[in-house]
């Protein structure tokens, strides 16, 4: 056979598996290229969810006078009141409750609690002196 005339067929096929391989790399670069947006947009729902489960969480200050006055959600409060928490009286001083940043929410939760297993169980501590 002559090697002549099989040149020009060698060389078309190594120019088409040439541009094939050309043609793969830059569809494979432009594929990656799109990626990063979609795994950001996946990192953003997971950071969101993060920080919804961190929000679930609610500290309230008990800004009752008597012990009986911590049933009750109006007694309660999400801003510090500035009385001090330690170890000094029986009233309790704050509570941190899951899924109740509202007075409502929060009396959900309270509902069929008696005062004592609130300040024995869910107070975090005591109002200081």
């Amino acid at each position: 056979m002559n090697s002549k005339l099989f040149n020009p067929i060698k060389n078309k096929i190594a120019a088409s598996i040439a541009l094939l391989f050309f043609v793969l790399l830059g569809a494979g670069t432009m594929m990656a290229m799109k990626a990063p947006d979609k795994v950001k947009a996946s990192g953003e729902k997971k950071i969101k969810a993060v920080a919804e489960k961190k929000k679930a969480n609610t500290v309230w200050y008990f800004v009752g006078n008597s012990l009986s006055d911590d049933i009750t959600a109006s007694n309660w409060q999400t801003n510090d009141p500035g009385l001090g928490c330690g170890s000094g009286t029986a009233l309790p001083c704050q509570m941190t409750v899951a899924n109740a940043s509202t007075p409502a929410q929060l009396q959900t939760f309270l509902n069929g609690k008696s005062d004592t297993a609130i300040r024995d169980t869910y107070a975090d501590s005591k109002r200081s002196d």
